[in-house]
């Protein structure tokens, strides 16, 4: 029998083996869907990430020094449990071909994962696809374990090269794809966007029958939903326009709810949008929003979005739709700054949205906001800046990065002409946890790492729950339950006379 098995490498587990990505892998379940509905392959999805014995919450502080430690110890142990793990998955399935999901801060784990699937069988066929062969190109075949790359989305290119596997077919005229020749990697041609999202299979009904160890998995594990692909920003620091591109397709809103209405039967009340950006055509948004009211009443959702996209009039449908979980992605808090990476926005228009999101997101409404820090042109004022804007910014949780530039990315080929990298680069070394990230050329990097220590003392102060802060949320919603009820209007009007 053809079987197939696609792996979502471990990553956050190298750190501890309880940090666990709790959630069924989207970009595997939707190839998993072509293949099942397109072929007559056998499917099964390993997300080696997810340990079946349980979880513990993401400590910030653990991750950037003991954890990280961990990880680049884990990543030269060939023997350590976590690697016998995925062994062992590898032999219970045995699989034809190994299809790997590579982002670039796991590229490093993706490739122990090859060596170990080569070492289970020379002979399984040994795939590389996700974000980081589309951004990298040719170097992502750097090693013997991958026999082939898949550029962009892959659940066209997969089917196409399955079915070459069958008739043991050359796949040189397979666009799409990474390939050796004659000693070198080669590109075939590219290969069209999908145009109908709407033909792609739900994610969550491949579930039960491909996803191993699918008993240990909670119900939140398949809250998440794409409504659209592809983001019309150009923040230089993102990897989103190589994969998806910068024109952004919709899923129909029918489609949508239809997805929606399975999940929530399913037992599922809270689910999250992934798409880059939520929300980036008015009347889609609007659309979907007064479906969702109408149809999913009870069904609550989270999703991230782009200041530009805050009005009041979104903002109240999303409200009243059940939205009660809004990140929203800020970067900097220096204006100049702002514009060097393309982000578009002013603090001005950050305030004027969080108080927009304040006003009419209801009193559940919980903001995240993404600060990031380490940009090649950043200065001593410009940190400054960003931290007095965390301390100032009426989030309820601040999530703080440090710059990581992702081959194939604007800031990447910055990086290069200020001379900050090299010829190599070492993938397993960064990550936005990564202690070792310092990629500015104007901030010493022991000057660096004392204010991202600072920085992170002020994230992590502004998002947590003191007293205070837990007080102001339930005046938030004393306030907005007497507006709603005409009650301010009234009081107004009576201190007016």
């Amino acid at each position: 029998m053809t079987r197939l098995l696609l792996i979502e490498p471990p990553f956050y587990r190298l750190y501890h083996d309880q940090n666990c990505l709790v959630r069924f892998p989207l970009g595997l379940a939707y190839l998993a869907g072509a293949v099942l509905r397109d072929t007559t392959w056998n499917v099964r999805i390993l997300n080696a990430d997810f340990n079946i014995r349980g979880s513990r919450a993401f400590d910030d502080a653990f991750l950037l020094h003991e954890g990280f430690a961990n990880y680049r110890r884990l990543l030269q142990e060939e023997d350590a449990p976590i690697w016998r793990e995925v062994a062992d998955n590898v032999r219970t399935v045995r699989p034809t071909v190994v299809g790997i999901s590579a982002k670039t801060q796991n590229y490093a784990s993706a490739l122990r994962v090859a060596r170990i699937v080569k070492q289970c069988d020379p002979a399984i066929r040994v795939i590389l696809g996700g974000p980081h062969p589309t951004m990298a190109g040719e170097v992502a075949l750097d090693t013997p374990d991958i026999d082939l790359g898949v550029v962009g989305e892959g659940e066209a290119t997969l089917v196409e090269l399955l079915r070459c596997f069958e008739r043991d077919a050359p796949v040189d005229e397979v666009p799409g794809l990474l390939l050796r020749r004659e000693g070198r990697v080669i590109r075939t041609p590219s290969r069209p966007f999908l145009t109908d999202l709407d033909a792609l299979p739900f994610p969550a009904d491949v579930a039960e029958q491909c996803l191993l160890h699918y008993e240990h998995f909670p119900q939140m594990a398949f809250r998440y939903v794409f409504a659209t692909r592809g983001c019309p920003y150009g923040c230089t620091f993102c990897g989103s326009a190589s994969m998806w591109s910068r024109k952004v397709r919709f899923r129909s809103v029918e489609n949508v709810l239809a997805e929606l209405r399975k999940l929530q039967a399913r037992g599922i009340r809270n689910i999250h949008f992934d798409d880059d950006t939520f929300g980036v055509k008015k009347s889609h948004l609007l659309a979907l929003c007064r479906a969702m009211e109408r149809e999913l009443p009870g069904l609550r959702f989270g999703c991230e979005t782009s200041v530009h996209l805050i009005d009041p009039e979104n903002v109240t449908a999303m409200q009243r739709a059940g939205c009660v979980t809004l990140l929203l992605g800020i970067e900097s808090g220096d204006d100049a700054m702002l514009k060097i990476i393309r982000k578009n926005i002013t603090m001005q228009q950050v305030k004027a949205a969080i108080a927009t999101l304040r006003r009419h997101g209801g009193p559940y409404l919980r903001i995240h906001a993404f600060f990031m820090v380490g940009f090649p042109d950043e200065t001593e004022a410009s940190m400054e800046a960003t931290m007095r804007a965390i301390s100032a910014t009426d989030a309820d949780r601040v999530i703080l990065s440090i710059f990581t530039p992702y081959p194939g990315s604007r800031l990447f080929v910055r990086c290069q002409e200020l001379g900050i990298i090299g010829a190599t680069f070492d993938h397993a070394r960064f990550n936005h946890q990564s202690p070792e990230n310092c990629f500015t050329a104007r901030i010493a990097p022991e000057r660096f790492r004392q204010l991202v220590q600072h920085a992170a003392r002020v994230a992590a102060r502004q998002g947590r729950e003191t007293v205070w802060r837990k007080g102001e949320r339930l005046w938030r919603r004393i306030h907005w339950s007497l507006r709603e009820r005409g009650f301010i209007g009234t009081i107004r009007k009576a201190l007016q006379r």
